[in-house]
């Protein structure tokens, strides 16, 4: 089974995660790579810091 980086779109090769142009195949996986994972990671830290601030301010009267 191929895995494709579903945020860059590149390819697990064995370790490494390359460019290649993705063959219409139907036993393709999608994940993150390393790379996407940790900056979708941080995304995800900033969006949860940013509405957990926006309910407290709310509650605040």
């Amino acid at each position: 089974m191929e895995k494709v980086c579903c945020r860059c779109k590149r390819n697990q090769d064995g370790d490494r995660w390359i460019r290649q142009k993705i063959t219409k195949r139907q036993d393709v996986s999608y994940g993150f790579c390393p790379n996407c994972y940790q900056a979708t990671m941080v995304q995800i830290a900033k969006a949860y810091e940013f509405r957990c601030q926006k309910v407290a301010s709310a509650g605040v009267s």
